[in-house]
């Protein structure tokens, strides 16, 4: 009798060494652009390390894709990166932008929401070649350590947007941080 007890406890422990993350994300624009220089069009008064670290990180990622940085490029990039607590909800002219998230994760830690935005856009017009946006929630992790993920996210459909969606992993935690 004991020993299915002490199983189920073991399991129940071990799994609680893992936590699934959501990554919601939003993309859109057109299918198939052709690769292009683009020229980065650099924020008011945010020059934060998460801002050039996410910027070396999605030109690594254009780069594999034919995208160039380019003085007279023909597409404007734009990034946006936002940090929130997460029991915040955002309306805009009374529009829902984010919900607020009622999940928590175990202890007293609160959730922070972690976005980030790419957009391309064509200068020479204005038309929106794409527009990428992932985020997730997390607990304990910055933001320099979701970068990564956003941004792959983020520009993973890049010629193929596909809507909104959720993808998931799971992460192993760290004892004693």
């Amino acid at each position: 009798m004991k020993a299915p007890f002490f199983l189920l406890a073991a399991a129940a422990l071990l799994s609680s060494c893992s936590a699934k993350i959501d990554t919601r994300v939003m993309s859109s624009g057109v299918q198939g652009p052709s690769a292009a220089g683009y020229i980065v069009v650099p924020p008011a008064n945010l020059e934060s390390p998460a801002y050039h670290q996410s910027k070396a990180l999605i030109a690594k990622q254009l780069s594999a894709k034919g995208y160039q940085a380019a003085n007279d490029g023909s597409l404007y990039l734009e990034v946006g990166i936002a940090a929130r607590p997460a029991s915040l909800s955002l309306r805009q002219s009374g529009k829902l932008l984010a919900e607020a998230s009622t999940k928590r994760r175990a202890g007293k830690c609160q959730n922070q929401e972690y976005r980030l935005t790419v957009a391309l856009t064509r200068i020479s017009d204005g038309a929106e070649i794409y527009r990428g946006s992932a985020g997730e929630y997390h607990c304990k992790q910055p933001l320099e350590a979701v970068l990564p993920q956003l941004v792959g996210a983020a520009l993973a459909d890049l010629g193929n947007p596909k809507g909104d969606y959720v993808n998931s992993r799971w992460i192993k935690h760290r004892w004693f941080r």
